[in-house]
């Protein structure tokens, strides 16, 4: 049974990631705000799913996970563009990233997160800037990342201006007030 679950999980992430690379929910996903979801949103990801010859377990589970993981992938991508934009050069870190490898669901099914935030910001060929985002994001482990990012009370102050720049925020809320 584990083993099932576990083919399932990867036909959804990998189907996730091939809906990401849709142009239409590329476009939205990195204009959405998690607490503003139009529902033009939700009618998209399901015309798209439908589209897909699942079986209809699949095709239900596909819409939950596609949806909030498209909409990481879109606050994902457009945040490293950002920070490249802001630093004033090209990253080519996230070239030929398998983002399907990365996307991780919870015991329960839905999208997590936080795992697949974990995941990324674990791999090294990422920029270190954007892995430390990633970590200070989404509260997780420094320990994931390399020394001096990894110690207790290290700021990096090229994150804090361009978070400042940016006027930063996530979801709803600044997590920089946390920080500062």
């Amino acid at each position: 049974m584990a083993t099932i679950l576990a083919l399932q999980e990867m036909a959804l992430m990998k189907a996730t990631a091939l809906l990401y690379n849709d142009s239409q929910i590329q476009d939205k996903a990195e204009c959405l705000y998690r607490k503003e979801v139009p529902d033009e949103w939700y009618d998209l990801i399901e015309a798209k799913v439908s589209t897909l010859r699942l079986p209809k377990v699949l095709h239900e589970k596909l819409i939950i996970v596609a949806d909030d993981a498209c909409q990481f992938l879109g606050f994902f991508f457009k945040t490293h563009t950002k920070l490249q934009r802001y630093r004033g050069y090209n990253c080519y870190c996230l070239n030929g990233i398998i983002m399907s490898r990365y996307l991780r669901t919870n015991p329960k099914g839905f999208f997590d997160e936080a795992k697949t935030a974990e995941l990324i910001a674990r791999d090294r060929r990422i920029d270190s800037l954007f892995r430390y985002l990633l970590v200070r994001d989404n509260g997780l482990d420094r320990n994931i990342l390399e020394p001096p990012m990894n110690k207790r009370g290290y700021i990096d102050e090229r994150f804090l201006r361009w978070a400042h720049s940016e006027g930063r925020i996530k979801w709803g809320y600044s997590p920089l007030m946390n920080w500062i």
